[in-house]
């Protein structure tokens, strides 16, 4: 801050207290706990601890600012004060900030708080609580040790970095290989607020220390120029010498580096170019664009009580090249990816770009030269070459009947071969253009095929779309469109190119197939209801005993002279009941037996699998099976065939029944659950109490692969590619507790809603 104004502010403040109009002051000034303190609000002030001369503040602001303004959404103003904590403190001092802070920026809304420096952060915790209530703060440059020792509110958080004496000593070794004594020069420990902790760490090392600590810089100048050669100067900072005479850091350094006899440590890079050796130095960049980014977080909204503490290491071995060649230290010695500054230029990298220039300026010469004597000769070659080489190209390509295209954007023209006029059935009178093309497309086609060539201006990947052609003889016949764009284009592609193959045959094909396999599954239903035959006409039978033993009772009670009509009743009834019970088992036969396209619905997977077990109440009796439902409620509903969903359950129940054929009666249960999975999914377990799968998943739903000596080996790769049409998929595996488990899973309708 401007020194002179603050003393103006105190001489002010001790000018009304002297008057006994303190009181009336404190009441006239708004509360502080009335700031604003809501993180919407685009401002930070930021209080440094030490003077405006600090070269490290110098770079934290540099690094805080550009990252702060940089990726801020819009501007904010950022507001800085010096408190000079290194020179001055006490409650006195505190006081007097607290009273300049507070008329300062009463009229100015602050959103966020950045503390610069453990001083700064002690400042704050003191007098946050008066001046600024429930404001967010981020600290920042405050080292590990003082971050223990603090007591942290909510609302405060920001990176603590690590310092340790160890490190200065790391460098001291490597700097001085037999180094026996430690040269310490700095101010006392007990005003160094980040390094407070050496004293303490000082111990464990067994050097002899040489305490040069708060002498007055004549002294230092006096003992630093005639150290032992084992010796090595550390040096931390000097803000006031023993003789009173301020300093800012990096000059107290420089006060004494010219006439120091031996290598000095540094720990911090702003004394760089001071005199110092160099060493594990922590850097204020990275300090500045770690608390800038703490800083976006809680402006955009995020509590800084949510963001924890964090520990960061942001030194790196930095040396001066000057002071190595100083004291002849050679730099195969300094650790692995060591920076060195300040080193000249060699002959090469002073005049590199001449040389290179001059060289590069022969060498083109010469190939300008001879490219001149064979352009001509290449040229010529190379436009023979290349008409022999479309030749050959549209030739093949017709051969496999398929048109090549190339469209440019900017002129909308469209360059296609031939063959093209014989896909889409045009004469040699109709030009090839853009609109020829799209007027032989099926309308209901048309838009996909724009939308897919379209898409190709926003990615490196081909555009594939199949599209049905009408012909002049009205003749329709499937052609697949393959489109790129040029990524080597500047700016956004203008030229775009591809192919027209005919697929009508594949298409063909592919109906033909997907027409055999609905034979295929439709036969395994009809050779499923075959084996099922005995127990369908069991379940058949049950209700026609019932409806006509009901009716000989009927005609029994009707004989009578008075007959019960109350009881006649409920044998019609139960009549009606046994008739509708067998349609129901007729129905189900009839829906498994019958053939067409498929009809997709929305389907309650559990009434599905209820009917499905009542299909096979017969079967499962006859050998002895017991069913267990657990059954999730409530239940996504499906979309799909009911029908051949309904196919892959019974094939999946009588997988289970067939499993068990060797295992204890008292033992053979199929327990069947239904569940709502992750990610949009329902899904349905059977699991039987046999012997589990003995042979890998995958060959399980090959085609014609079988565990069953009666099997075709068509089962499982028919439901398969039941469920997979249904975007589904189907897994068998082998329980824990014994047996297999089949498990059926099925998007969710709202799943399959959402993604068209």
């Amino acid at each position: 801050m401007n020194w002179e104004k603050c003393q103006l502010s105190i001489s002010a403040f001790r000018a009304l207290k002297t008057c006994g109009a303190f009181l009336l002051l404190t009441f006239a000034i708004p509360c502080p706990a009335s700031w604003p303190t809501n993180a919407l609000s685009r401002s930070v002030l930021m209080l440094d601890q030490s003077d405006a001369h600090s070269a490290w503040y110098a770079q934290f602001s540099n690094a805080f600012r550009s990252t702060l303004h940089a990726a801020a959404g819009g501007r904010i103003s950022v507001y800085a004060e010096h408190l000079d904590l290194s020179r001055f403190g006490g409650p006195q001092h505190d006081d007097l900030l607290r009273s300049y802070l507070r008329d300062k920026f009463r009229t100015r809304p602050i959103g966020l708080l950045v503390a610069q420096g453990s001083s700064t952060l002690e400042f704050v915790l003191r007098s946050r609580e008066e001046l600024w209530t429930g404001l967010p703060v981020v600290f920042a440059a405050v080292d590990e040790d003082t971050g223990k020792r603090l007591s942290l509110p909510l609302g405060v958080t920001g990176t603590l970095y690590k310092r340790s004496f160890s490190s200065a000593v790391t460098t001291a070794r490597v700097l001085v290989p037999k180094v026996k004594r430690l040269a310490l020069v700095g101010d006392p420990w007990e005003r160094q607020a980040v390094r407070g902790h050496y004293r303490r760490e000082i111990q464990k090392f067994e050097f002899e220390f040489i305490d040069l600590i708060g002498l007055p810089m004549t002294e230092i100048r006096k003992r630093v120029a005639a150290l032992p050669d084992d010796t090595v100067i550390i040096y931390t900072s000097i803000t006031f010498d023993g003789a009173g005479t301020t300093y800012v850091p990096h000059e107290g350094l420089a006060a004494f580096a010219d006439v120091a006899n031996r290598p000095i440590v540094i720990d911090v890079e702003t004394n760089l170019g001071h005199g110092g050796t160099g060493g594990f130095v922590t850097t204020p960049f990275p300090v500045g664009e770690a608390a800038a980014r703490l800083a976006l977080r809680i402006l955009n909204g995020e509590p800084a009580s949510k963001i924890p503490v964090a520990t960061s290491d942001f030194t790196k071995p930095i040396f001066d090249w000057r002071q190595l060649q100083r004291f002849g230290i050679n730099e195969s010695r300094l650790p692995a990816g060591s920076e060195i500054r300040f080193r000249p230029p060699n002959l090469w990298e002073q005049h590199r770009d001449l040389v290179l220039a001059a060289l590069s300026a022969f060498a083109l010469q010469t190939l300008v030269v001879s490219a001149l004597l064979i352009q001509q000769r290449r040229r010529k070659r190379a436009e023979a070459l290349l008409k022999e080489s479309e030749e050959r190209m549209t030739f093949t390509a017709a051969s496999m009947n398929i048109g090549l295209w190339q469209f440019d954007r900017q002129t909308d023209e469209l360059w296609a071969t031939e063959h093209c006029r014989n896909l889409f059935g045009l004469g040699c009178e109709v030009p090839l253009t853009r609109e020829t093309i799209l007027s032989r497309i099926h309308p209901e086609d048309r838009e996909a095929a724009i939308s897919s060539v379209r898409e190709t201006s926003t990615t490196d990947r081909s555009a594939i779309t199949d599209v049905r052609v009408v012909r002049s003889d009205d003749q329709q016949r499937w052609v697949r469109i393959r489109a790129r764009s040029h990524s080597y284009d500047r700016g956004a592609p203008s030229q775009l190119s591809g192919i027209f193959a005919d697929i009508t045959e594949q298409k063909a094909a592919e109906a033909e197939a997907a027409l055999q396999r609905q034979e295929v599954a439709h036969l395994m239903r009809v050779s499923m209801l075959g084996e099922l035959s005995g127990a369908i006409a069991h379940e058949i039978n049950q209700p026609l005993t019932a409806i006509l033993s009901n009716a000989q009772a009927g005609l029994y009670l009707l004989a009578q002279k008075s007959p019960d009509l109350i009881e006649i009743r409920e044998v019609l009834r139960d009549i009606v009941y046994e008739d509708n019970r067998a349609g129901e088992v007729v129905h189900r036969v009839r829906s498994l037996l019958k053939k067409g396209e498929r009809k997709f619905e929305t389907i309650n997977v559990n009434d599905l699998i209820n009917s499905t077990i009542a299909l096979l109440n017969s079967e499962l009796i006859s050998r002895r099976i017991k069913v267990k439902t657990e059954l999730a409620d409530p239940l996504p509903s499906t979309w799909g065939d009911p029908i051949q969903l309904q196919q892959v359950l019974v094939n999946l129940f009588m997988n289970a029944m067939d499993a068990m054929v060797s295992t204890p009666m008292m033992q053979r249960r199929v327990v069947v659950s239904s569940r709502a999975a992750q990610a949009g999914a329902v899904e349905v377990l059977v699991k039987d109490h046999g012997s589990g799968i003995s042979v890998e998943q995958d060959r399980l739903f090959e085609a014609f692969y079988s565990t069953k000596n009666h099997g075709l080996g068509l089962g499982l790769r028919i439901c398969s590619t039941i469920v997979e049409a249904h975007g589904g998929n189907i897994t068998l595996t082998n329980d824990v507790a014994g047996g297999a488990v089949a498990t059926l899973s099925l998007p969710a309708q709202e799943m399959l809603i959402a993604a068209q």
